[in-house]
């Protein structure tokens, strides 16, 4: 799933902030995409990624949208409240795995020195 839209379930794969979830509040383009989680990444300073290093989900929210649509701000915690609803929708479909967890279970490359 290559569509990008607001309100998405977005998992960062590229940079010091991959593995994390994000929600999409906004576009830039066709290339970049807005995206905050509420708590580290706050909706006053979203972070710009390009959507190349985004893995989509199919779990969307139209909360966020319908507010922006209707001209009113989203706020940080309604951003940390969706974002929780989706990882657990998406989490409950199955589509959706801890790729931190992973990561850690996997050896690292030591040398034989």
């Amino acid at each position: 799933m290559r569509d990008f839209q607001i309100g998405q379930l977005v998992t960062s794969t590229a940079g010091r902030d991959a593995g994390n979830n994000y929600v999409i509040i906004g576009t830039d383009g066709d290339i970049y995409v807005w995206i905050a989680d509420g708590k580290y990444r706050r909706v006053e300073e979203p972070k710009r990624k390009n959507r190349k290093h985004l893995r989509a989900h199919e779990a969307v929210s139209t909360e966020i949208l319908e507010r922006l649509q209707a001209g009113e701000k989203i706020t940080n915690s309604l951003v940390r409240k969706v974002l929780a609803e989706l990882v657990a929708a998406a989490e409950a479909a199955g589509h959706l795995t801890n790729d931190k967890e992973a990561e850690s279970q996997c050896p690292r490359k030591t040398s034989s020195k």
